[in-house]
């Protein structure tokens, strides 16, 4: 509990004792006159009256302790020798009840009284004792001296619970210790996060909070804690005011909580030091978005540089991918060259999939929702896990094909898929079994987790394992961000939060079973696209040709060169230049001289974007296709957005340039 001692001029922080005084008079002072004595009842009443108090007589003990009870007075004029209950008991009652302790007792007695009985009145509480008879005028004097007290510590009384209330408003923790470093006055919000009760912390060291890691205000500029108390002191002394120090406090379980601490010498008038006063802030949620942000930064970092090794692997693979393709077209069936194209064929595309899950991985992909097929996101997550979950885990895999395409982000779900699978794996230190299947729920209804109504055709990812499985208590909780049954630094806690997160986007469900030692299971909903968002069939048909001039830029010769003997094998007339500058130039020179510019996105001094938007101010009819190597960090709204007319993945295939060309010129 916080003592204070206030002088007049401390007095001003706190309600003015004149309003404090006010408030009091527009309540009447009210006094309680107990005495069997009808003349001397009547006698002691008449002088409290004229002196303008509001009076209350009982006669006897009985009721005399019925109207303190129920009128709660400020002060109650008591008599000794009453009838029933006599005049100590009734003073005991009155001071040992927490409602009526702060009433006042002036106990009275006839000049007959022993002193035994002054002395034993004044035991019990009593608040002032007189001898009767007793002039008027002195009774009143010594009532008004008594309420003048009672006064005094009202107001006090009303100061201590605003400094009590100003210490239980505080969000920081509020310690005092004394010059001997033992902790005098700590608050509540202190109490609560660090795990104690207050008498539990009162008159202990301040080290019991800041042992081990304490911060520099307790402790030597060499990390050792000084010898005494005094040095200690001395040493906040000379460096006066220490403001934020980031260090950590000890809680009673044990924990470490990350904090500011900032300390101040507390000096009586004398100058003399009285202890030391600490503000604690908490940084626990500062450190947290600290670590959260390093995360964001560092997968940011990772997405770039994923970016940049897909965009070589895409133009490394352009060429095996192309010259394979325009081989193919060349080869009959029944060549016996044409089964090891293939072969090549499949191995390019598996690479050309495996730097989309890389693209998907580092995040470089827009988050824009396409009709996908989910088993052939969860066939692409399976390759990808092949090579990095710990061997003694089997993967089995029950996927129905054929099903109804979803509308959803190919990255994201490639993330649920990964992180869930990878959840699955951590589960079974030991190894086991991990079965992912896919298929047709059929209609389905399921409650959302905000309550909102999922009714529709439903298919389902589910990932089990043979793992530790999860308690009750811990399933509750698995969602939240940053949870974690991991050892500290194993695991941010994130995953299974981005799980959800994703379901939620693509307004699906999620639903986990799991048993302690048999394993869980994770089951994810999502609803089938609509009939105008399903994809098209896509018939064989033979390969769209033309005979127009196309001006050809990429930076790099292997692609200029696949691209332009893939042009010509179309029947177009191509120009090809291997940067921005010199293309921009041959245009300027001849702006009818081209029918449609195909570009790469990512070149030096002069990328796609730029030579497309300076030939658009020269000509604004003519096509122009951007292609790139970097996934789709481009998305086709960007591609109109700047003027363009489509957009081409790498690596780049000869059916593939074939369609989008004839769409845009035939446009």
């Amino acid at each position: 509990m916080w003592k204070v001692k206030l002088g007049r001029d401390q007095l001003s922080f706190f309600p003015s004792p004149k309003t404090i005084e006010c408030k009091r008079m527009e309540k009447p002072i009210k006094i309680l006159v107990v005495e069997d004595d009808p003349q001397i009842r009547f006698a002691s009443t008449r002088t409290l009256k004229s002196a303008g108090y509001e009076v209350m007589e009982a006669s006897t003990g009985t009721d005399g302790l019925r109207l303190a009870t129920q009128e709660k007075p400020d002060l109650v004029l008591l008599d000794i020798g009453l009838p029933g209950i006599d005049g100590f008991e009734i003073c005991r009652r009155i001071k040992q009840s927490p409602e009526l302790k702060n009433i006042y007792v002036m106990m009275a007695s006839g000049s007959m009284t022993d002193s035994d009985h002054q002395i034993e009145g004044l035991e019990l509480g009593a608040d002032g004792y007189v001898i009767r008879p007793i002039p008027n005028k002195e009774l009143l004097a010594r009532v008004q001296s008594i309420l003048r007290l009672k006064q005094t510590e009202d107001k006090l009384r009303l100061h201590q619970d605003y400094l009590d209330n100003i210490l239980k408003s505080m969000a920081d923790m509020l310690i005092v210790v004394d010059p001997d470093l033992s902790i005098r006055t700590i608050n509540q919000t202190a109490c609560d996060l660090l795990g104690y009760e207050e008498s539990e912390l009162i008159g202990e060291t301040i080290r019991i909070i800041f042992e081990g890691d304490g911060p520099q205000l307790f402790h030597e500029e060499d990390g050792s804690t000084a010898e005494t108390p005094a040095v200690e002191i001395e040493k906040l002394i000379e460096r006066g005011l220490v403001h934020n120090i980031e260090t950590s406090c000890l809680a009673k379980d044990g924990k470490k909580i990350p904090v500011l601490l900032s300390g101040s010498v507390m000096r009586d008038e004398g100058g003399l030091i009285q202890g030391i006063v600490c503000i604690v802030h908490d940084i626990t949620n500062r450190k947290t978005l600290e670590s959260q942000l390093r995360r964001a930064q560092k997968m940011e970092a990772i997405g770039v540089l994923t970016g940049g090794i897909a965009h070589e692997f895409n133009n490394l693979l352009s060429p095996i991918l192309g010259y394979t393709e325009i081989l193919l077209e060349e080869k009959s069936k029944n060549d016996p060259d044409t089964a090891h194209l293939n072969k090549i064929y499949t191995a390019g595309n598996r690479a050309a999939r495996l730097v989309r899950q890389m693209l998907a991985y580092g995040r470089q992909s827009m988050s824009q929702k396409t009709p996908v097929r989910l088993e052939d996101i969860v066939e692409d997550t399976i390759t990808l896990l092949n090579n990095t979950i710990a061997p003694n885990i089997s993967i089995k895999k029950e996927i129905e094909v054929n099903l109804s395409p979803i509308l959803g982000m190919p990255g994201e779900i490639h993330q649920l898929a990964l992180n869930l699978c990878i959840n699955a794996s951590h589960a079974m230190p030991d190894g086991g079994n991990l079965t992912i299947r896919v298929k047709d729920e059929g209609l389905r209804k399921f409650i959302s987790s905000e309550g909102e109504s999922l009714e529709g055709h439903f298919v389902s990812l589910c990932v089990s394992d043979t793992g530790l499985g999860i308690d009750s208590d811990t399933i509750e909780r698995i969602f939240d961000p940053f949870f974690t049954t991991k050892e500290v630094g194993q695991g941010s806690g994130l995953g299974l939060s981005v799980v959800q997160g994703i379901v939620e986007q693509h307004k699906g469900h999620i639903e986990v079973k799991s048993e302690l030692g048999k394993g869980s299971a994770f089951h994810v909903y999502f609803l089938t696209a609509q009939e105008e968002d399903k994809p098209p069939v896509v018939k064989n048909k033979p390969l769209s040709k033309g005979n127009e001039r196309v001006l050809l830029v990429d930076d790099e010769p292997m692609i200029t060169n696949l691209s332009s003997d893939m042009l010509t094998r179309l029947g177009y007339n191509v120009t090809a230049f291997l940067n921005g500058e010199d293309a921009l130039k041959a245009f300027i020179e001849n702006p009818q001289g081209f029918d449609l510019v195909m570009t790469d996105y990512g070149m030096p001094k002069m990328n796609g974007k730029e030579l497309g938007t300076q030939i658009k101010k020269i000509r604004p009819d003519i096509p122009i296709i951007l292609f790139t190597g970097y996934g789709d960090l481009i998305a086709k709204e960007d591609i109109h957005t700047w003027g363009m007319d489509d957009l081409l993945m790498k690596p780049l295939k000869l059916k593939k340039i074939s369609e989008v060309l004839r769409s845009v010129l035939d446009k």
